[in-house]
């Protein structure tokens, strides 16, 4: 229907229970998700037409079934009935409902006559927003048969003019500025923003049979006053009906109809209530249908503009491995594609490594562990019912008011494969979303959570038009790779839009025939693009085989004080066979590991796996008490391999538990400078039995695990024996013990150059000897910079670390680190014990670099420092320091 050259609506469907339009008879499931999509496809490409559903012909229970299906905010109209009939007084309460929900000055409008009038007068096809559009022009609408009688079209433009398109219904807990005496009534107020003039629509309660009411007026004397009557019986200004009362209210007598009519006026108030109510008129109490429904058709709008686009695009992804105390960094600088079908594509330009530059014309296929695309996303229309969606409230986003929107998976939705759930931000004036945060849900091995956010902007093409697109994105991942669970945060920033440019063909053609790494969103993630010696591209086959050697040095007083020399290869499979199989091979002659995986054991998300730690040194267990130096006549030197079994499930969207079984070996002997009288420990087998949980939410990881070990064979030790007297501290020990802790970690990428982490750990246990007890390592166990094989033992301890990484103009980077350690030990010698107490702390700073090296290889330094210990102060100034050149193979 069109007046003059604007299409004013459109009439979607006349007879959707007509078989014949369908070829078969339609479920209300079907043509619900055709309502839903046509509104907004019409919207999308008119915001300002209404859209109307045809004629039901005769059936209301297929329009109660349809509002039920959540139709009604995608739509301003619908038909009624054709011609009345005895479904007229089901179908008008059907009406009444749903005006009722939206404006309950409408609701009373509509109850000026009865279903039975409404139909004779000839009220057929009725807006269930009938009445507000009305206000905007009552005879357009009748002149194409809304309504097709006098009498009908005469009651919508009295409420045409009663209620101005900017008027609304005032919010619940405003100001009770009216009310009424001598007769029972029910009244609705409304306040018209434009010139903060009020309405009152009234009517009897039933069962009233008064001529007159007095209405009570607040603040002061009240201005053109006037009434509106559906029937024009009491139609026009109000005069000679004031009684000034006391404290300034003000008395009107109004005369009362078996109808509702609507009292104008205006109030003679001040600034400041004026001012209350602007704000009170431009509440609007919206529901979740409304707002889903206003941002789906704005964004149809956007999508019928948006061709293509690209933009610049730096990626950051902060790696933190199992119980790693240091993340790895990776930067990526590169191009963002997407195209006129919505293909994506991403050009890597440039590949850094903790801010060292790749140098090499072939940079890495990193490992793409993430989880499969959802196909089936939130804020879309499908036809079932996949997301269930609540209105929690109004935020404040980038300065702007948001409506906020949670959403979650309806239940028997995730066997249908990923879902998501999560929390949408829309703008509560041009409905565009501003911010979504969203958590995949029924996630498949290797990939335990995934977690996302977006934050949406303007950005105008070179045509002057805006298109509000991704600028920034975080995502928090957990995957499970040999064994261990990777953490990942990623940050990606994008910047230098080019929005619907011609030369974006061009663009993208010269990035497929160039030598740089390219990656394609695909239903099962991003995939990697290899040159088809075309000048294209085509998704490579995934290589889930990943080789590279390393070679260097360390030094570290946790063995025997020299150059530890490290070289080898590491190899990885996350795909052995393509069974899903993970296996890592580390090989450098002085450590070795081999690890094997299976993150769905049994097609279940039940990971199970196998660790083998294969030293080829010995590493030295040392004495250090409070106040003294190194006990070098009680040094002892341990080989210990271990092996160990695990199983790990999943719970919930974010957390894990496991247990598992370790088995070590403990292969004792003394110290080069230990006393011949010094009895070292028994060869023994240590048996350990361990639980763990973790979650991962938001970048922030906390982990909390309990060890119950048990030797098997565990005879005295220590100087003759352990027996000597007053030497209480060197106790036979136990044959078990326990051991537990807790880990907090987070990352925060401040910047694209500029990294924050933080991590704090707690160490604790009962029944330890000096040989179960903590020692402070470099390459597993507790940790502070520099104090690695400095001889203090501990029970129990309290550890932060705090890093900052920088890359340097693009060059190199570098990662400071600082410690702090609180220490307890529970069995010191009495007269120790005496002067020093059983805690101390401790203090280390670390400087880790990386570098590019010759020939395509990377460069990676480790010092540590011992900066201070309040009753080790001659540990104070020890050294470790590492060294390594390592290279991708493949």
């Amino acid at each position: 229907e069109r007046v003059g050259d604007a299409a004013l609506a459109w009439q979607v469907w006349e007879r959707a229970n007509d078989a014949r339009s369908w070829g078969r008879a339609p479920s209300v499931r079907d043509y619900a998700f055709l309502l839903k999509k046509t509104a907004i496809a019409i919207r999308g490409a008119d915001p300002q037409a209404r859209v109307a559903q045809g004629n039901l012909e005769p059936s209301v229970s297929f329009q109660e079934d349809l509002f039920d299906e959540g139709v009604a905010p995608f739509l301003d109209a619908y038909g009624v009935m054709q011609g009345g009939g005895e479904d007229w007084p089901r179908a008008f309460e059907l009406l009444q409902r749903l005006v009722a929900d939206r404006d309950p000055g409408a609701a009373l409008w509509l109850r000026a006559r009865t279903p039975v009038e409404w139909s004779a007068a000839g009220l057929g096809n009725v807006y269930w927003d009938l009445l507000l559009q009305a206000r905007e022009g009552a005879q357009a609408l009748t002149s194409f048969g809304w309504s097709d009688t006098p009498e009908a079209a005469a009651a919508l433009a009295t409420y045409a003019r009663a209620f101005p398109h900017d008027a609304a219904a005032a919010v619940a807990g405003s100001r009770r500025l009216v009310s009424f005496e001598g007769a029972r009534v029910e009244h609705s107020r409304h306040v018209v923003a434009s010139d903060l003039s009020q309405r009152v629509v009234y009517r009897p309660k039933e069962g009233e049979d008064a001529r007159e009411v007095v209405v009570r007026l607040r603040d002061g004397a009240a201005e053109g006053v006037r009434l509106h009557d559906p029937l024009g019986e009491h139609d026009g200004p109000v005069e000679g009906a004031f009684a000034v009362a006391d404290k300034g209210y003000v008395r009107v007598r109004l005369p009362l109809a078996p109808r509702p009519l609507v009292l104008e006026f205006r109030r003679a108030v001040d600034a400041d209530a004026l001012a209350e109510d602007q704000q009170v008129s431009s509440e609007r109490r919206w529901t979740v249908e409304e707002v889903l429904a206003r941002h789906l058709e704005v964004q149809a709008a956007e999508e019928r503009r948006l061709r293509s686009w690209s933009a610049d695009l730096s990626t950051s992804m902060q790696y933190r491995l199992g119980t790693a105390n240091q993340p790895v960094n990776v930067r990526v600088e590169g191009r963002y594609y997407r195209g006129p079908d919505g293909t994506v594509d991403v050009e890597n330009r440039r590949f850094f490594l903790n801010g060292a530059p790749f140098d090499s014309k072939r940079p890495p296929e990193l490992p793409l562990l993430q989880p499969e695309k959802v196909t089936v996303v939130p804020l879309e229309v499908h036809l079932d019912r996949t997301y269930a969606y609540r209105l929690e409230g109004l935020d404040q986003v980038a300065g702007r008011s948001a409506f906020r929107v949670s959403f979650r998976p309806l239940p028997g939705a995730e066997e249908a494969g990923p879902r998501q759930e999560g929390t949408v931000w829309i703008d509560a004036e041009s409905f565009r979303k501003l911010r979504l945060r969203a958590a995949d849900t029924a996630l498949e091995a290797p990939v335990l959570s995934n977690e996302q956010t977006d934050e949406y902007g303007p950005v105008v093409d070179a045509q002057g038009q805006e298109h509000w697109l991704v600028q920034r994105s975080e995502i928090s991942r957990s995957v499970i790779l040999i064994g261990a669970t990777v953490q990942v945060f990623m940050r990606m920033d994008f910047a230098s839009f080019r929005v619907n440019d011609e030369a974006f063909g061009a663009e993208l053609a010269e990035a497929y025939s160039s030598d740089n790494q390219m990656l394609r969103e695909t239903n099962e993630g991003f995939r990697y693009l290899h040159a088809d010696g075309e000048g294209g591209r085509v998704v490579a086959e995934e290589d889930s085989r990943k080789l590279f050697f390393v070679v260097g040095a360390r030094h570290d007083d946790a063995f025997d004080g020299v150059v530890l020399p490290l070289a080898g290869v590491n190899w990885l499979d996350y795909d052995l066979g393509g069974k899903g199989l993970q296996l890592n091979v580390f090989a450098a002659g002085a450590i070795n590991t081999v690890s094997i995986s299976d993150p769905s054991l049994f097609g279940t998300r039940v990971e199970g796996g196998f660790d083998a730690f294969l030293p080829a040194i010995r590493r030295r267990d040392r004495l250090r008490l409070p106040g003294g130096p190194i006990d070098e006549a009680q040094e002892a030197r341990v080989w210990r391999p271990e092996l160990e079994l695990a199983i790990n499930t999943p719970i919930g969207a974010f957390g894990k538990v496991g247990g598992g079984l370790g088995f070590a070996y403990e292969s004792w002997s003394q110290g080069k400078d230990a006393d011949p009288a010094f009895l070292e420990p028994e060869d023994t087998l240590v048996v350990t039995g361990s639980i763990w949980g973790e979650i991962n939410r938001k970048g922030w990881r906390g982990r909390l695990w309990v060890d119950h070990s048990r030797r098997s064979d565990w005879e005295p030790w220590g100087p003759a024996g352990g027996t000597l007297p007053g030497n209480e501290y060197y106790e036979d020990g136990d044959d078990s013990y326990w051991r537990y802790g807790a880990r907090v970690t987070k990352d925060w990428l401040v910047s694209a150059l500029q990294r924050v982490d933080l991590q704090l750990d707690y160490y604790g246990g009962s029944g330890l000897d000096r040989f179960s007890q903590y020692e402070f390592g470099g390459i597993a166990g507790p940790q502070v910079a520099g104090f690695s094989g400095s001889g203090i033992h501990f029970d129990e301890a309290a550890i932060a670390h705090l890093g900052w990484g920088v890359d340097v103009a693009g060059l190199f980077g570098l990662r400071i680190q600082a410690d702090y350690a609180r220490l307890r030990n529970r069995e010191l010698p009495t007269a120790v014990e005496a002067a020093y107490g059983k805690g101390s702390a401790a203090a280390g700073l670390g400087l880790t670099g990386t570098v590019p090296g010759p020939w395509g290889t990377f460069v990676t330094f480790d010092v540590g420092w011992a900066a201070w210990s309040d009753d080790y102060s001659d540990a104070e100034g020890a050294v470790t320091a590492q060294v390594l050149f390592w290279k991708f193979l493949r």
